[in-house]
């Protein structure tokens, strides 16, 4: 979040043109989950039954809204800064950059999967901050 507004703030502003495709799919996923969080109207024809008698006494109407855990929910809404900070820091990138980013990401990905390998092979990298449970193969892996 911090690092979001620091770009907004003090970064470049983020090219527009030919981000159409991805920013429909962010925003998309990004409403469909806010979306859940809209309340329904209450139905009025709920009873419920007290017990084993056979009276029935109306239900308050309540909204809910549509997620059946609402806290949940806002988790995965609040989750989803991380795609929103990494699309808009994209968009910022000037060419050159845009152009060495696959090679970055690939590198990044060769190392995980070489610390994966050798932590298989036998190898012990007990670092913490490197995998979760120690003599477990996890490559490079943020807890």
């Amino acid at each position: 979040m911090v690092l979001l507004m620091l770009a907004i703030l003090f970064g470049a502003r983020p090219v527009t043109a030919g981000i159409g495709t991805a920013f429909w799919l962010l925003l998309a996923t990004v409403l469909l989950v806010l979306l859940q969080l809209v309340p329904c109207l209450p139905t009025s024809g709920r009873r419920c039954r007290a017990g084993s008698a056979a009276r029935s006494t109306p239900r308050q109407a309540t909204w809910r809204p549509w997620s059946i855990v609402p806290w949940a929910t806002i988790n995965a809404a609040s989750s989803l800064i991380v795609p929103v900070v990494a699309f808009y820091l994209v968009s910022a990138l000037r060419d050159e950059e845009k152009a060495w980013l696959p090679t970055i990401l690939l590198g990044v990905i060769f190392l995980s999967m070489l610390v994966g390998l050798l932590q298989f092979s036998g190898f012990a990298i007990n670092n913490p901050f490197l995998n979760d449970s120690v003599g477990g193969v996890s490559g490079i892996r943020q807890p």
